[in-house]
């Protein structure tokens, strides 16, 4: 073998035994509300009080683990040490008015609620932070990014977040000089609005020379579903706009020739049939068309997956069965009132569809002693 080859080989071998090993010997830093910067050893047992001790006291590689609680004020992130919290259920940052995380080139920020900042997530000019399975909610920006003059491109992760009551869910800017855009990858996040509540937009591109992937999200509720500022390397772009599902917003795509995307790259307008949004749970009936087997991509569409089933008869959703379903059946098939949610529940006879035999049904189950609405619709 020439020595020349043998030398690649030995880089290569060099690299990934390196790699390997900082990886095997990656540590976790512990932090809790309840901790002390000052005498804990960021163990498990002696925890951190906040996350910025946690990754003052990490090395390159580290994980930054937050123990259950809510963690007050901003965070400025080291390249390549993830923060990891329990889980966004139970671990909150609350950004108390500013910024509540601050990027930095390559890192993680996954398993929080991240709340009441005007930015949750700042990317600077040269960051390509992963963002994941986050509940980011009262905010003015979920995640907003500028690349100002000369730099860039980066290539951010989102992926399997909630966004709701936020003006603006992802806002992505480039200056008209900055050495690239923000080629990265938007998927399967949840951008909701609560009772009362609208974003201004949900994802949104200023941008002259990025190609993002955006695929298999689900956005509802907004002013303006997607947009895209400019129509630069537009025909490139729309190419990676896919199997998402955007629905019920003022406009669902926004684009200075108004074009629609709806129907093109398999991206859908339909209900998503959320659970209970205002109860937290934005997971989606199995006749969701954001389940897989209910979509032409075959994925999920969103954050969440099916987490809640259909009481068949139960057309208005009051959580039993009466005359009142039988009345908002027949008021939406011949007066033009809403439809059952998820549509199912209004199938009480399990015939596949919905008629006005199924307002018959409920009514011999209540007033004859008919039998009860099918088990499964």
């Amino acid at each position: 073998m020439r020595p020349r080859m043998i030398g690649r080989y030995f880089a290569v071998f060099t690299f990934v035994f390196t790699t390997a090993m900082s990886t095997a010997y990656a540590t976790k830093v512990y932090v809790s509300p309840g901790g002390n910067d000052t005498s804990g050893n960021g163990t498990i047992a002696s925890p951190y009080r906040t996350i910025p001790k946690g990754i003052a006291e990490a090395s390159t590689g580290d994980t930054v683990f937050a123990l259950p609680g809510t963690y007050t004020g901003s965070i400025v992130m080291e390249d390549q040490i993830a923060i990891v919290g329990s889980g966004f259920e139970t671990t909150v940052i609350d950004g108390n008015g500013a910024t509540a995380i601050v990027t930095a080139a390559t890192a993680l920020i996954e398993g929080f609620t991240i709340r009441d900042g005007e930015t949750a997530i700042l990317y600077d000019g040269n960051s390509s932070v992963s963002v994941k399975s986050n509940y980011i909610t009262e905010c003015y920006y979920g995640i907003d990014g500028y690349i100002p003059f000369e730099e860039g491109p980066i290539t951010p992760d989102i992926r399997n977040n909630i966004f709701e009551t936020i003006l603006w869910g992802i806002n992505l800017d480039e200056q008209a000089f900055a050495n690239g855009g923000v080629n990265g990858t938007i998927e399967n996040n949840t951008f909701i609005s609560a009772v009362g509540a609208q974003f201004n937009t949900g994802i949104r591109y200023r941008m002259h020379k990025s190609i993002p992937i955006i695929r298999a999200n689900s956005i509802s509720g907004c002013k303006t579903g997607i947009e895209f500022t400019y129509l630069t390397i537009f025909d490139q772009r729309k190419l990676l706009v896919s199997c998402n599902n955007v629905w019920d917003n003022g406009s669902n795509y926004w684009t200075e020739d108004s074009t629609d995307l709806t129907g093109f790259q398999n991206n859908i307008s339909e209900d998503p049939q959320y659970c209970d949004v205002a109860s937290g749970n934005w997971g989606v009936y199995s006749t969701s068309p954001n389940a897989p087997e209910n979509n032409a991509c075959g994925i999920l569409l969103g954050a969440k997956g099916v987490g809640c089933t259909a009481v068949c008869g139960d057309a208005n959703g009051s959580g039993g069965i009466s005359i009142s379903d039988a009345v908002f059946v027949i008021s939406y098939i011949f007066g033009g009132g809403p439809a059952p949610h998820p549509l199912s529940a209004g199938d009480a006879n399990c015939s596949g569809g919905i008629s006005i035999s199924d307002a018959v049904y409920v009514i011999n189950h209540i007033f004859g002693g008919g039998p009860a609405p099918c088990s499964s619709c």
